[in-house]
């Protein structure tokens, strides 16, 4: 059972991977959540505590927060991003617990997430991921604002009953939504 016990461990880490070609400006730990999981055999289990960064990406835009709130829904709507929750008076949109495969509209899933992967080959681009969106706008003076986004998504292999894997935000899609709506305050 030890031995048992040991690879079941060795799969485990072999999920994980170092985080890379993340863009890291605006990207900030706002807290952390934990989880445990106990796997169970027989009369022996483990208990596993996961510990979860709350990342909050921000960007600013040069404009005021009713005129990005006026653009957003829009933006993310035209990445792929359904919407699903629509908050008017918090100013917060994006979807929960959205499920794709591959890509996300036209973004192949691994240019957003990183799900880890055997030998380079990502897990984001062949797993089931459930993703969360949630964009939010605050004001910072009458004509400037920022666009905090909050990325977060699990994946697992299609087909077989497995644990999900967490993923890690690399920072493209919340860029790519400031820089979309940041393009559309010009036009």
């Amino acid at each position: 059972m030890r031995y048992l016990t040991f690879l079941g461990l060795a799969a485990l880490a072999a999920c994980a991977s170092k985080p890379s070609g993340r863009v890291t400006e605006g990207q900030k730990t706002v807290g952390t959540t934990e989880e445990m999981t106990r796997m169970v055999g027989g009369s022996e289990y483990l208990d596993i505590r996961n510990e979860k960064e709350l990342r909050v990406s921000s960007h600013n835009v040069a404009a005021s927060a009713d005129s990005v709130w006026a653009l957003l829904p829009g933006v993310l709507q035209d990445l792929g991003v359904p919407i699903g929750v629509l908050l008017s008076d918090s100013r917060e949109v994006g979807v929960m617990n959205h499920r794709v495969r591959r890509t996300l509209g036209e973004l192949p899933l691994a240019r957003i997430l990183d799900c880890g992967g055997p030998m380079g080959v990502p897990n984001a681009n062949s797993y089931n991921v459930s993703l969360t969106v949630i964009s939010h706008v605050v004001a910072q003076t009458s004509a400037t604002s920022t666009i905090q986004t909050q990325v977060e998504a699990t994946a697992m292999p299609t087909g077989v009953s497995s644990t999900p894997v967490r993923c890690i935000t690399k920072g493209y899609l919340e860029l790519q939504i400031a820089t979309k709506v940041r393009e559309r305050m010009v036009d």
